[in-house]
């Protein structure tokens, strides 16, 4: 028998928040008919206390470390039995970090030889502008708006 969802969510709801009269009434009602869903209480307050006596305040440390190797291996087809974990080296670095410590000495070389150009140019120019540091010449508005073929035909004449 097909538990209605309504019904469901009122007595999920039950273990945690205070209902109105007319939902606890509604939800003691369906319980009174329905063995299924008198069955769904009792898994369910089950399942609250072993969770509440296992004392386990958090998931741990590499706990998604750990769920997504779990995953690979049952993706592969090694699926341990249940109850059975994958072995996760403690400390052992996520790819993340592995890519991030491989790259940042790359980085700071990088950065460190960027700002080098950058006031070699400004000497070399013996000005202090952004334009300067970049080493790209200051171009005019008017040199700008000049048009090539202008300048050719100058040049020839």
């Amino acid at each position: 028998m097909k538990i209605d969802e309504r019904i469901l969510e009122l007595l999920y709801r039950s273990f945690d928040d205070d209902l109105s009269g007319a939902e606890l009434a509604e939800l003691e009602a369906a319980l009174a008919v329905s063995e299924d869903l008198r069955k769904e209480k009792e898994e369910i307050a089950s399942m609250r206390k072993t969770v509440s006596a296992s004392g386990a305040k958090g998931f741990g440390y590499m706990f998604a470390e750990r769920v997504m190797k779990r995953i690979e291996a049952e993706r592969a087809g090694s699926a341990e039995p249940a109850g059975t974990s994958v072995e996760v080296k403690e400390g052992a670095p996520t790819l993340f970090e592995s890519l991030l410590r491989a790259f940042r000495p790359v980085a700071i070389a990088g950065v460190a030889a960027v700002l080098a150009l950058m006031v070699y140019n400004i000497v070399d120019n013996r000005d202090l502008s952004f334009s300067a540091a970049l080493g790209v010449p200051e171009i005019t508005l008017e040199e700008e708006l000049e048009s090539p073929l202008a300048s050719v035909l100058e040049e020839l004449s």
